[in-house]
């Protein structure tokens, strides 16, 4: 072969090829132009979008954001709402709404007015001139952010307002296992008592509504310093994340979420209101202290000394009371509150992307906007996170890249009072969001610790968010934890004594602005942040939790020094984001629902009373139809999975169908009417297979068992085993084709 002939060779290959990938592209682009509707994700963005995330940026948002505090209904709510809008829209969101609602809140008056709230201990011969006195604010440690005016001092929202005077009885952590050991074992009458109580995982709502339900007049909380709840070691604030002697938390006083006075509906200016008398808001006195101030309390304080089995840190022997001891026995103590029931407005701001090819699906992500104080860890952390989300997901648009389906951002106010914002946008979109939503990805806290990664998701969303940890290298990683999966593998997994166990993935629990679309609407939720090591806080939250010290400079030179860790929690959820977004087909995988149905049996047999089978027997009843209808959803789940992985996906329509059966499945399990409740300021429940309020597996059965009435209870529990039968038979019946019925 001559060279004349190599080169003709050459040049024709050359034109076949170019005429093949020509031809590739134009069927591609027919293809396009077909059927646009069956397009795949571009997984290429998947690396862009990670690498796009600027830790830098995040530091500087989180500076920005905590610059002052912004407690809702105060002047700083407008105005950070307003910062929220521009920046979207800066960001090149399609449009941005602030969305206004006239919400009942509750503020203290100034620490410096002389009607400030405040706890004394006075002698009723001289009460002008009291012995001690609550301090009005924490220590400032001569920081610049902690000496602005506009702090709000230390109370809890929505307490009773007065002027209470009485002996003073210590009560442990005010569980009903405490107050019926002091009231009944002890026969220390509670009634007219003003109560003190350390803070613990049990909610302060709880404990008030536990004081109260004893007679009790007023509620004292404070941390302990006490080993077992980790409030306190060795390097207290401003120089380690522990509660110093002064650190008080703040907090809301209600079960219920939403505005009050507007249950079930948006507080807009023509809504029907409750009067505040008639929404079941604490009847008694509570407030919070530091544990310097507790053990002026406690350290004078008589009666029998604390049973063994009652922890605490003070250098004091815990006396049970009532009242002081020599040379106080005169002395009684006071709870002043005046703080003040007050109608204001709190506003949302929502931000939208919309979608390329289903503008009428939503992936919705949020943070609650408002804080206590500063707020550099609840919730500003992931504010912070969420801004350089969005930044990133608007650069794209603006170089002309759009997701699948329509992205809605959210900035919700007044959380911290009742998830109110969030709550308010659930009721005024329900229609809207029980038809079209996805999925809900919360970003409340995004870094408390750098520890190890906790998310909670919904059953069929697990493997989306474990094989997104996947994706995300671990902020400080070792030669066996090179991804957050391989963190929360060793650090956090379902089950310590199996090495090859998977990490622990909970359903979502209540408590954040997932709650509303979570129990309410129905909608799917994740939620996710970074936590320190539970050896060193097990007890309560993480130790400055609505303090104060939630400062910048606690998170840029103490928690997270550099933001890698903030980086990593972006990372995570803006992979997640745009999987659920921008897929062709959902990443969900509803044969783990039907795992965790059968757990859930499982886990209901602890939960409820001993020998529930035989219980249930002698009154008729029994688990067999309930252990069908579970038998049946997973059947109908494997089923589901078959039909997946057989389907045409150029058929967009039964592509369709699909999505919307795994996106309506958490729909499947809302009751029509409303479920038992235990008690009266407990929001309304509708989701049979998880409860809002804590209460365990199958909530309406559990309470139907914990009625009192006995024939009540026993008809209660027939109906609620029936509804809940029921709702899981009907939901495997989503699974399947209608012919299948």
């Amino acid at each position: 072969m001559n060279r004349r002939q190599v080169v003709v060779i050459a040049v024709v290959a050359v034109v076949v090829v170019l005429g093949i990938g020509i031809g590739i592209g134009v069927l591609i682009e027919r293809e396009r132009a077909v059927n646009p509707e069956a397009r795949q994700a571009d997984e290429a963005m998947s690396d862009r979008i990670m690498n796009e995330i600027n830790l830098d940026n995040i530091r500087t948002n989180l500076k920005t954001l905590t610059a002052k505090p912004h407690v809702a209904g105060t002047a700083a709510d407008l105005s950070g709402a307003e910062f929220i809008q521009q920046t979207w829209l800066d960001q090149g969101l399609d449009i941005v709404n602030i969305l206004p609602y006239n919400v009942l809140l509750q503020h203290p008056p100034p620490p410096t007015s002389p009607d400030r709230n405040k706890v004394e201990i006075y002698n009723p011969s001289d009460p002008s001139n009291p012995l001690f006195v609550s301090a009005a604010l924490e220590d400032a440690f001569g920081e610049e952010d902690l000496l602005q005016d506009d702090i709000m001092p230390p109370y809890f929202a929505y307490s009773a307002a007065g002027d209470i005077h009485g002996d003073l009885v210590y009560v442990n952590y005010c569980s009903m296992n405490d107050l019926e050991y002091v009231n009944n074992t002890l026969g220390i009458i509670l009634q007219d008592k003003i109560l003190i109580a350390k803070f613990s995982r049990l909610g302060r709502a709880k404990k008030a509504y536990n004081a109260e339900y004893y007679g009790a007049k007023g509620l004292i909380i404070y941390p302990d310093p006490d080993p077992e709840d980790h409030y306190f070691n060795e390097k207290p604030y401003p120089d380690g994340i522990f509660m110093p002697s002064s650190g008080t938390s703040r907090g809301s006083l209600l079960i219920k979420t939403g505005d009050p006075l507007t249950p079930g509906y948006p507080a807009k200016e023509y809504a029907y209101r409750l009067k505040p008398e008639e929404v079941g808001l604490p009847k008694i006195l509570v407030y919070p202290i530091g544990f310097g101030d507790a053990e002026q309390l406690l350290s004078k304080m008589k009666g029998k000394e604390k049973p063994t089995w009652w922890s605490g840190g003070l250098n004091i022997t815990y006396k049970i009371g009532p009242g002081f001891a020599a040379p106080y026995n005169n002395f009684r103590v006071r709870i002043l509150i005046n703080s003040k029931l007050i109608r204001k407005w709190t506003y949302n701001v929502v931000g939208y992307i919309r979608g390329e090819v289903e503008p009428d699906r939503y992936v919705l992500i949020g943070n609650h906007r408002d804080s206590w104080v500063l707020g550099s860890v609840d919730a500003k952390s992931g504010t912070a996170c969420l801004l350089e989300i969005s930044r990133v997901f608007g650069k794209l648009k603006k170089e002309g890249w759009r997701p699948r389906r329509t992205l809605i951002f959210g900035s919700w106010g007044a959380e911290e009072f009742a998830i109110i914002g969030s709550t308010e946008y659930t009721e005024e979109f329900y229609m809207n969001l029980v038809e079209r939503a996805v999925v809900y990805l919360n970003l409340d806290i995004a870094v408390a610790g750098d520890y190890v990664l906790m998310p909670s998701a919904s059953p069929h969303l697990v493997e989306l968010v474990l094989e997104a940890s996947k994706k995300v290298p671990d902020p400080r990683p070792s030669t066996s934890r090179k991804t957050l999966y391989d963190t929360m593998k060793a650090r956090n997994p379902e089950n310590y004594s199996n090495p090859e166990s998977l990490p622990y993935v909970p359903m979502v629990s209540p408590g954040s602005d997932h709650q509303a679309f979570m129990y309410d609407v129905g909608v799917s939720c994740i939620s996710a942040f970074y936590f320190m090591n539970f050896n060193e806080v097990w007890q309560s939250f993480y130790p400055l939790y609505h303090t104060s010290y939630e400062t910048f400079r606690l998170m840029d030179e103490i928690i997270d020094p550099g933001f890698k860790t903030h980086l990593a929690v972006a990372q995570f959820f803006a992979e997640m984001l745009r999987r659920l977004s921008d897929e062709y087909i959902l990443p969900m995988n509803v044969e783990l629902y039907a795992d965790y149905i059968h757990s859930q049996l499982q886990q209901f047999a602890y939960y409820s009373p001993p020998n529930i089978t035989e219980k249930l027997a002698d009154h008729g009843m029994t688990l067999d139809f309930l252990q069908d209808a579970i038998s049946n959803f997973s059947s109908a789940a494997a089923h589901f999975r078959d039909s997946l992985a057989k389907i045409d996906k150029a058929k967009v329509l039964d592509v369709r169908r699909i999505n919307d059966q795994m996106m309506l499945l958490d729909r499947a399990f809302m009751n029509r009417e409303e479920l038992p409740r235990l008690k009266d300021r407990q929001g309304i429940q509708r989701n049979v297979l998880f409860s809002s309020i804590g209460l365990g597996p199958f909530p309406g059965l559990l309470a139907a068992l914990q009625l009192k009435d006995e024939e009540q209870r026993w008809r209660s529990v027939e109906k609620q085993l029936a509804v809940l039968t029921n709702s899981i038979q009907s939901a495997a019946t989503t699974l399947v084709d209608v012919t299948s019925w």
